[in-house]
C-alpha cells in the first residue's frame, strides 16, 4: 500500500528522475546567484504639494506639584486618573506598590509625565 507522498519524485522538480538531475537542473538555472540591473530603473517624479505645513505645536505640559514621599493613592487623585492604572504603569517600570505604599518623587515625576503633567517637587 503506497500512498502518494511516498511515490518517487513526488518532490521533485518535474523533467528530474532523481536528486542529482534536481542539483544539475538547480546549476543550470543558477537562480541563487543575485544579478543586479545594469541602469537604475527611473522613478517618476511626484509633484510638490502646493499646500505648505505649519510644524507641529510643541507638546504642552500641566504642571502638578508633588510631596517627596507620595502614596500611589495620592498620585492616581493628582493625576485625575484610576489607581490600578497607575500601578500598572509602575508595574511596567518594574516597581511593585499597593495603593498605599509610597514611592519616591523622580518615579512619581516619570508617571506623571506619562499623563501630560510636568511635576514639580511642592
Amino acid at each position: 500500500m503506497e500512498n502518494e507522498f511516498m511515490k518517487r519524485g513526488y518532490l521533485l522538480p518535474e523533467g528530474c528522475k532523481d536528486l542529482l538531475d534536481a542539483l544539475n537542473l538547480k546549476e543550470k538555472q543558477d537562480f541563487l546567484t543575485f544579478k543586479p540591473f545594469k541602469t537604475k530603473p527611473k522613478l517618476a517624479s511626484l509633484p510638490k504639494p502646493s499646500v505648505s505645513f505649519s510644524p507641529a505645536p510643541a507638546l504642552l505640559f500641566k504642571e502638578i506639584k508633588l510631596s517627596a514621599p507620595i502614596t500611589v493613592g495620592q498620585l492616581a487623585e493628582a493625576l485625575k486618573a484610576k489607581p490600578f492604572a497607575i500601578i500598572a504603569d509602575l508595574m511596567e517600570m518594574g516597581i511593585f506598590a499597593s495603593l498605599k505604599q509610597c514611592i519616591d518623587f523622580d518615579t512619581a515625576s516619570s508617571v506623571a509625565l506619562k499623563y501630560g503633567y510636568l511635576a514639580r517637587k511642592a
